[in-house]
């Protein structure tokens, strides 16, 4: 696969592109070698799952940012029985492919570190989209007569960051072969967006 093409895709934001580069990249191997590698066919099956099949651009939206707010709330949810919101977890570690990475192995045309290497770069570029976001659109003032301090704004980043990972993994027992990548890259993506 080329490099440059790949380095692109996980810098590109816009979802049309993204697809339009994945086609790109899948034509070129389909030319060199008959086929779709294995590779590439997982990262169009994660984007299918996470942009769905819209046909133009503002027919896309982004089902894994929906589980990063989606976690959150659930993190934050105060309920007597946690069993009362265990299926809204398991329909979130859904959203975000968590049954997909069994699958891919099981095929055998990937291993489990190149599939968990594709799976944390997407997820990594979840992380980043969500923080730049938030970090863009936190900053004006409210009603015009206060904005968040840059401490603040800090702060509520690095407890949405732990509320969508490890406190969902804490709280909720989630045991999924998936979740720590999902967790390790939406922490790097966080460390990478405080960094800048």
């Amino acid at each position: 696969m080329d490099e440059e093409y790949l380095q692109e895709f996980y810098t590109e934001n816009d979802p049309g592109r993204r697809l339009s580069l994945l086609d790109q990249i899948s034509q070129d191997e389909k030319s060199n070698d008959g086929a779709m590698s294995p590779d590439t066919a997982l990262r169009k099956s994660l984007l299918e799952l996470r942009y769905g099949k819209g046909g133009r651009k503002r027919d896309y939206s982004d089902q894994f940012l929906l589980q990063c707010i989606n976690l959150i709330s659930i993190s934050r949810a105060k309920v007597l029985f946690p069993s009362q919101l265990q299926g809204e977890v398991n329909r979130a570690m859904k959203g975000i492919g968590m049954d997909l990475l069994g699958k891919s192995i099981a095929k055998g045309d990937l291993s489990r570190e190149d599939a968990a290497s594709i799976f944390y770069q997407e997820y990594h570029h979840t992380g980043a989209l969500y923080f730049s976001t938030y970090c863009a659109s936190d900053h004006r003032k409210f009603f015009g007569l206060l904005s968040r301090s840059k401490e603040e704004q800090v702060s509520e980043m690095k407890r949405q960051a732990s509320e969508m990972s490890t406190e969902i993994s804490k709280r909720w027992h989630v045991n999924d072969d998936l979740f720590p990548i999902w967790s390790t890259a939406i922490q790097d993506a966080l460390n990478r967006a405080l960094a800048v």
